[in-house]
């Protein structure tokens, strides 16, 4: 008597990360880059100014941003050579002008045109590749949901870390 065994995948099979463009894999770079600037951020909101490692979690903060502007700045300024790399770049405009922006009324904006910018944000194609860019998408908007409720971007118009060196600096 035989066995039936189903042969076909019952989810989505993704690309292996070595399938990836170079676009793609700097986008990687700047998802990781984001979530250690949301650790880094988050450290900094727990500290107090008068802990002797403040200084420290306030540099690892900074520095975690730098490096988020600098990928921005990269995947901002580079073109793209496939169609499936747009909405990565758009993505990444999008968290540029967050990051800039850094007020709560930004974030507030991107909820509520969030559904609007998925016509934007749609991946043209099936395979694995393209799934691991939906992947990759859907990881930046979990990211971005993450950074609106850091104090750093709940509040409008505060430079949050000039507020913060100039306590550092003034004790």
């Amino acid at each position: 008597m035989a066995i039936m065994t189903p042969t076909t995948h019952t989810a989505a099979l993704e690309a292996p990360f070595g399938m990836l463009n170079p676009f793609a894999l700097r986008f990687i770079d700047l998802l990781n880059a984001v979530n250690e600037h949301i650790w880094a951020e988050c450290a900094l909101d727990r500290a107090d100014t008068a802990d002797p490692n403040y200084p420290t979690r306030l540099k690892q903060a900074n520095d975690a941003s730098l490096l988020v502007y600098d990928l921005l700045a990269e995947l901002t300024g580079r073109s793209v050579t496939a169609a499936r790399e747009v909405p990565l770049r758009r993505m990444a405009l999008v968290i540029a002008t967050l990051f800039r922006e850094g007020t709560s009324s930004a974030f507030r904006r991107y909820a509520e045109h969030r559904n609007d910018f998925s016509q934007f944000l749609a991946v043209p194609g099936n395979g694995p590749i393209e799934s691991r860019i939906r992947h990759m998408l859907a990881a930046a908007d979990k990211r971005i949901s993450r950074m609106a409720l850091l104090t750093l971007y709940r509040q409008d118009g505060v430079d949050h870390h000039a507020k913060v060196e100039a306590v550092t600096l003034a004790a």
